[in-house]
């Protein structure tokens, strides 16, 4: 069975005082993290990945370094990326 690493970009509204913030959560079979601290949530998929990768947060970095070791691809949004096309976001930082 594969590890199969998920990055879901949300809109999470708070249902006590009705504010709203942006972020991604992110989770593999593993393990599961997010940030909600974003200002905007780009619509390229490539940005998202690229924003996750230098957040520095521990849970993410761990799923997204499995990604990097198996060169196994991700799931962003709705859409499913293979390493091929994933591959220069990671070696560009």
């Amino acid at each position: 069975m594969s590890n199969r690493a998920v990055i879901k970009p949300v809109k999470i509204e708070s249902l006590r005082d009705g504010g709203i913030t942006q972020g991604v959560l992110v989770y593999d079979n593993y393990d599961q993290s997010y940030d909600d601290s974003w200002d905007d949530v780009p619509e390229d998929n490539m940005e998202v990945l690229r924003r996750v990768l230098e957040m520095g947060d521990f849970k993410m970095t761990a799923i997204m370094d499995n990604v990097l070791e198996n060169k196994s691809g991700v799931c962003i949004g709705n859409n499913w990326y293979d390493w091929e096309e994933i591959e220069a976001v990671f070696e560009s930082l």
